[in-house]
């Protein structure tokens, strides 16, 4: 049992015994639904996304035992800041420190892609980024630019370009 949390199992059709539980999975179920369809990350990244609503609502839903604070406040002792968290979709740049680089002359200095939140990946917790390549997790050394949204335009639909006249 980790802190105070206890495990029950439910007979078969008997979801509706554990009200809170079940409140909570659609909370969460919301809330991954309505993150990817704003940010428009692949589905296939739901469970990093899931992760990352997880952590948004540790930090906004009160805790059971004292409803005065948050469930991350009881847990980590702090006050959360949600100005922190940077919003999800959005461009990210891993900045690389120039010892770990193995060709300091041609290799590039950052590693953009895409934020898709914070979760543990391959054991490590951090800022998960959706590269050209592959998933990089960063501990540190993150730079978020919210105005710019990579997947918000569909790479495998061509893009509509207008032009207005404006009968001059």
């Amino acid at each position: 049992m980790i802190k105070g949390t206890r495990h029950l199992t439910v007979p078969r059709d008997e979801h509706y015994s554990i009200g809170p539980v079940e409140k909570k999975i659609q909370d969460l179920d919301l809330s991954i639904k309505a993150v990817m369809a704003d940010s428009g990350v692949p589905r296939k990244y739901w469970d990093i996304v899931g992760e990352h609503c997880n952590l948004v609502l540790q930090m906004t839903s009160p805790a059971r035992h004292d409803k005065d604070m948050t469930i991350f406040e009881a847990t980590y002792d702090r006050i959360p800041n949600l100005q922190l968290l940077p919003r999800v979709g959005c461009f990210c740049v891993r900045i690389e420190s120039r010892r770990n680089q193995q060709n300091q002359k041609l290799d590039p200095r950052n590693n953009p892609g895409v934020f898709l939140g914070f979760a543990t990946l391959k054991n490590t917790y951090g800022t998960v980024i959706a590269t050209q390549k592959s998933l990089v997790v960063a501990r540190d050394n993150c730079a978020y630019d919210e105005e710019i949204m990579p997947y918000h335009h569909n790479p495998n639909t061509p893009m509509i370009v207008c032009t207005i006249s404006t009968g001059y």
